[in-house]
């Protein structure tokens, strides 16, 4: 706003009617002078944009780093998992080559107690039953001479021995093979013993089966109409 300074007319005549006018001075502004930025404004004005840029780039930063572990997190995962289903697989394999292994030996081991079953029930045969065998091996040993004297040489003795032994491996495969077949008319349920017939005894021993004619003209005369009677 512009100053004033006020002078009094009429001091130098000493009247007292003096007049003050007020005198306008010259203005120290100018309105329409253009106002200009200092260098200091425009940096502050600069500032806040790179300051956002920084910002939203540590952000992308931030995120890319995220996104990577991550991605190394789900690989370290998978690769565990995939550690822990091939222990899984060769730990199952070698189980069940054990139990292969496991169950040949089993099943080489009841081989064995069979045989020597075997053997054991071969000794306790019937003494009736062994004494038709060795009559039969005696009946063979007979005939023997009788096959055989066609083919007279100084080996005589060595192939008798030989036949002899060959008799006594077919008696044994017998008796194996007629003790087996006793085996399977037989039957251990629990503390009895059951005995099973054998196809031959199965037509003398159960009931005969039913006749279809018989029993249609049973149920024919059964079935009949009653007789009026008066």
């Amino acid at each position: 706003m512009a100053n004033s300074t006020h002078k009094k007319f009429g001091d130098e005549d000493g009247s007292d009617s003096a007049e003050y006018v007020t005198a306008p001075t010259s203005s120290s502004s100018n309105t329409n002078r253009p106002t200009f930025l200092s260098d200091s404004e425009s940096d502050d004005d600069e500032a806040p944009e790179e300051e956002g840029m920084d910002s939203a780039k540590k952000l992308l930063d931030d995120e890319l780093q995220v996104r990577q572990k991550a991605a190394k997190l789900e690989q370290d995962l998978l690769k565990e998992r995939r550690r822990k289903q091939d222990a899984i697989f060769k730990k199952q394999q070698i189980e069940k080559k054990q139990a292969l292994e496991e169950k040949a030996r089993e099943e080489l081991k009841e081989e064995q107690i069979e045989e020597d079953d075997v053997d054991e029930e071969l000794e306790a045969l019937p003494e009736e039953f062994l004494n038709k065998i060795e009559e039969q091996k005696q009946l063979a040993e007979n005939d023997i001479p009788s096959q055989t004297s066609q083919h007279i040489n100084f080996n005589d003795l060595d192939e008798s021995q030989y036949l002899s032994q060959e008799i006594n491996t077919q008696l044994k495969k017998k008796k194996k093979k007629t003790l087996s077949k006793l085996r399977a008319t037989t039957a251990k349920r629990g503390p009895v013993t059951v005995s099973v017939l054998s196809s031959v005894d199965n037509f003398t021993k159960m009931a005969p089966k039913k006749e279809h004619l018989i029993m249609s003209k049973k149920e024919k005369w059964l079935k009949r109409s009653s007789i009026k009677r008066k």
